[in-house]
């Protein structure tokens, strides 16, 4: 079973989750976006903005593993002002934020009441881009986006019963 099959990603569910990372992206004027919902104790990437493999270069990471997972586990924001330079940051990532010039990463968890069903990330070339500002309007973008996501999921099991 594919990722899209075991997340119950069917068409509109999948350009949701690509419209909802592209205009975020557009929202706080990112160069890179990233959204991963959560599938056990792991998060998988659903969608992408930016330069083709810079952003969110593993499909699957563990909640609790590299800056998204954190942000996971902690159900917390978090703003890293040197996402290439990170420790924390899975080594494959890191590379990537340096190659493609990532300077800082801005993480939000997707909440459905109170619990973690992915993460939104966004990156930029910009030196300390990101503040607490930033992180109110990210999070509060991702609070209509679980919404948005939770209704894409209903209408595509709904069709699925249907058929």
């Amino acid at each position: 079973m594919d990722v899209h099959e075991r997340l119950a990603l069917g068409p509109q569910l999948r350009d949701t989750l690509t419209r909802i990372t592209q205009e975020a992206a557009s929202l706080l004027a990112a160069e890179g976006a990233g959204l991963r919902l959560a599938d056990g104790d792991e998060l998988v990437r659903v969608a992408t903005f930016g330069p083709l493999g810079a952003v969110m270069a593993r499909e699957r990471l563990r909640i609790g593993e590299s800056l998204s997972g954190r942000v996971a586990a902690s159900a917390q924001p978090l703003i890293v002002t040197d996402p290439g330079g990170d420790p924390r940051h899975d080594p494959l990532h890191r590379a990537r934020a340096y190659l493609h010039g990532f300077r800082s990463w801005l993480g939000v968890p997707l909440l459905d009441q109170g619990r973690v069903v992915g993460v939104l990330v966004m990156l930029s070339r910009v030196e300390q881009r990101f503040n607490q500002a930033d992180v109110r309007l990210l999070e509060a973008f991702a609070s209509q986006a679980a919404i948005a996501i939770e209704n894409a999921r209903l209408y595509e099991r709904e069709r699925e019963r249907r058929r």
